[in-house]
């Protein structure tokens, strides 16, 4: 009885591989994973006892390949939301990193003078024309000029060190 089942298996298999094939592709959209899918299922018919049990052996296989091809996808997306999550891990560093640089320019700031440092808030943070500021404050456009001139020139400096700092800081983490 075995050897008529593997013979009818054997015939159904050659006459329908093709489709079979087709079919589990059309779910995983692998060719080689789809051929490996229809072979397992196969061969699993063949070695189990369930062969003589099955009525439809062609509707079977087609039944089996869905229901492998589901199995598969679910795990593929598994897989690819545990990759997001490495994504996510990579933005919190990133966003540590920048949270650190904005500390660190906030604290370049706040070391300015006093009288360069309300300039400097006023025109970048809150958006002052240096007209506006220079009339507030009682001073000249001209010196509003000179303390954003000196605020940046400061910034930059002080940025200079902290970049290559940082730099080190991140070779030191990736690699």
């Amino acid at each position: 009885m075995k050897e008529s089942i593997s013979t009818d298996l054997e015939k159904i298999f050659k006459q329908h591989y093709d489709q079979w094939c087709l079919l589990c592709f059309t779910y995983l959209q692998d060719r080689i994973e789809a051929e490996e899918v229809v072979q397992d299922i196969c061969v699993s018919i063949l070695l189990s006892n369930k062969g003589k049990e099955i009525l439809d052996l062609r509707a079977y296989i087609c039944s089996a390949i869905r229901h492998k091809c589901l199995i598969i996808k679910k795990r593929k997306r598994k897989f690819a939301r545990l990759s997001d999550n490495d994504i996510i891990i990579q933005s919190t560093e990133q966003t540590l990193i920048q949270n650190e640089t904005v500390l660190q320019i906030l604290a370049i700031i706040e070391s300015l003078p006093n009288s360069t440092k309300t300039v400097f808030k006023l025109c970048t943070f809150e958006r002052q024309k240096y007209k506006y500021v220079a009339e507030t404050m009682g001073i000249s456009v001209n010196t509003v000029k000179y303390h954003m001139k000196k605020a940046y020139t400061n910034l930059r400096n002080n940025m200079e060190k902290i970049s290559s700092s940082l730099v080190t800081v991140i070779l030191c983490l990736f690699y």
